[in-house]
């Protein structure tokens, strides 16, 4: 047997807390039983119970309590076991009767790697230093320094680790998900095929290979390579969501929504689920009956879904709208919406209940029967009043702008989309030579620096020539942001929430899209069948947006030549 995972207090030591608690002081049984209990453990560890090589292991501890390669190994057991915490005691204890013991460096970054990256990060270093050089810390290094956000340094360790064994099939798929993190998908889907080279039947490798896949725009492959997935594992949640976000971009809507569905039984909407005693609405009459529809995730989202409360309330419901705060306001006047409650409100009675993003599947909605009449949200019309003075007081075409996301410090899954999403404030300098135009802040919030590491600050310092008027500071809600964009005459922004509000309103709404577009703005077209009055502005190659933001500029010009507005005095 060879060791894997900290520092001993006593010669007695107190180890094994989760594994049987009578072991956690056990009696010294006589020298003379120690070889058979080193037997034991050797056949156990052979016969692949661990458990049982851990409990022989503790015995002979008990009676050898100084010999570090001891603990060294029931450190790797409890590892094994899931036993993390106490395997990080238990090799501790190893380095202290041998502080270079190098096995026990590895096997203790092991431990520490499921809660701590940092020292985990530490404890693969030290070992490398005292001699080890095996694939599988190069691996375990390229783990915990991806997890600090160090992605070149993870590269290269995964590289190191397939440099020493060519067939390491999980350094392979490791390295391939930080390829893909960096938008590296073409070499991303080499490594993800190296990794199906050695285990074919991989699903895990071969949902993520669908997914560089689908970022890459080829969404047939990504789709075909999520079949095969599927074959291997048919109750896997991820593999169906990211089939259904596949199909979905391809415009396979009735598709893609029945996959959609699996998202309920992903970890990530764990805690999303909401549970009445009134029945899910299943696609029954409605005339006559009260549905609650809710919002489940972001708040474009709801802004986009908002739009099949009329469906239903055209087929008899009374429809009540559940969403978030700061959309109460905005979905009031939604035609059919008999009340609008907010999450954290008490509900009012109904009958059934149904996601909003659920709707469209029991409707089987497919690309002709989006219904997309425009505009389905207006703002109330006393804070469109208190707006429009200040507004028309601007000089030239008003044209609103929202340049970067938010992503959230929670949620790290969500950091890299939205840094790809995001405009660094320098390279909207194009827009600075366009003349006649008024640019009127739409960021409510911006993403700043040292949420992650990976993050920088997306708002910086607007180019010379952008005279942005900003009086986010006075919005309150949807309502008040919708208000104010009544009052402008044309809106450019990234793929966020204002991008649905104003599409839902029918104002002109020009969106800047990542070249690994979310799949509602499909592909390889510059409209979108949700929102008649936007027009899609597309990365061509990944974080390339001084060519989308010259595109924009070209067609802003344009916009202002029609427009016929007097040139904006600069100050």
């Amino acid at each position: 047997m060879t060791g894997r995972s900290t520092v001993p207090d006593s010669s007695q030591p107190r180890v094994v807390s989760r594994l049987t608690p009578s072991l956690a002081r056990p009696v010294p049984p006589p020298l003379g039983e120690v070889p058979g209990l080193l037997a034991q453990a050797e056949a156990c560890y052979a016969a692949g119970d661990a458990r049982g090589a851990a409990q022989a292991y503790v015995q002979v501890i008990a009676a050898v309590p100084q010999v570090a390669e001891l603990y060294n190994m029931l450190g790797m057991l409890l590892f094994d076991l899931g036993c993390f915490d106490d395997s990080v005691t238990v090799c501790r204890q190893a380095l202290a009767l041998r502080p270079d013991f190098a096995e026990a460096y590895f096997n203790l970054g092991n431990g520490l790697r499921t809660g701590l990256a940092a020292p985990a990060r530490a404890a693969y270093h030290r070992a490398r230093r005292l001699g080890l050089d095996t694939p599988d810390l190069f691996n375990n290094l390229g783990v915990v320094t991806a997890r600090c956000g160090a992605f070149d340094a993870a590269i290269a360790a995964y590289r190191q680790a397939v440099c020493r064994k060519p067939d390491h099939a999980g350094a392979f798929y490791n390295l391939g998900s930080v390829l893909y993190a960096c938008g590296d998908t073409a070499a991303a889907v080499r490594a993800f095929g190296r990794t199906l080279r050695v285990t074919p039947d991989d699903a895990n490798a071969l949902n993520n290979l669908g997914s560089v896949l689908q970022a890459q725009g080829r969404l047939d492959d990504a789709i075909a390579t999520y079949d095969r997935a599927l074959l291997h594992a048919p109750a896997d949640p991820r593999i169906h969501v990211n089939r259904a976000m596949a199909l979905l971009h391809r415009g396979r809507l009735v598709e893609g929504w029945d996959d959609y569905e699996w998202r309920w039984k992903t970890e990530r909407f764990h805690d999303l689920v909401v549970r009445f005693p009134q029945p899910e609405w299943a696609g029954e009459p409605l005339s006559g009956r009260t549905i609650l529809l809710y919002g489940e995730q972001g708040f474009g989202d709801t802004l986009q879904f908002a739009r099949f409360a009329p469906v239903l309330a055209a087929r008899g419901a009374r429809v009540i709208l559940r969403v978030r705060q700061p959309l109460v306001r905005l979905l009031c006047p939604v035609a059919g919406v008999a009340d609008v409650v907010a999450m954290e409100a008490p509900l009012p009675p109904f009958d059934c209940h149904l996601a909003l993003m659920s709707v469209p599947r029991l409707l089987r909605t497919g690309l002709a029967a989006i219904p997309a009449t425009v505009p389905y949200l207006a703002p109330p019309a006393a804070a469109v009043a208190a707006w429009r003075a200040r507004v028309a007081a601007l000089p030239g075409v008003k044209v609103g702008l929202v340049w970067s996301g938010d992503p959230l410090p929670s949620d790290r899954g969500s950091v890299l989309p939205d840094l790809r999403r995001s405009i660094p404030a320098a390279q909207l300098a194009g827009l600075a030579r366009v003349g006649g135009v008024s640019f009127v802040s739409l960021q409510k919030k911006i993403a700043v620096a040292g949420v992650t590491p990976e993050i920088p600050a997306q708002i910086g310092t607007m180019p010379a020539g952008i005279a942005l008027h900003d009086w986010m500071d006075e919005i309150d809600d949807f309502a008040d942001t919708a208000a104010l964009v009544a009052g402008l005459d044309l809106v450019i922004t990234i793929d966020t929430a204002v991008a649905h509000l104003v599409g839902a309103m029918g104002k002109p709404v020009w969106i800047l899209i990542r070249h690994d577009a979310c799949w509602r703005w499909m592909q390889d077209r510059d409209d979108s069948p949700w929102y008649p009055s936007a027009r899609l502005f597309r990365q061509v190659q990944l974080d390339d947006w001084w060519t989308v933001v010259e595109q924009v500029s070209g067609a802003l010009a344009q916009f202002v030549d029609r427009h016929g507005a007097a040139p904006v005095s600069q100050s």
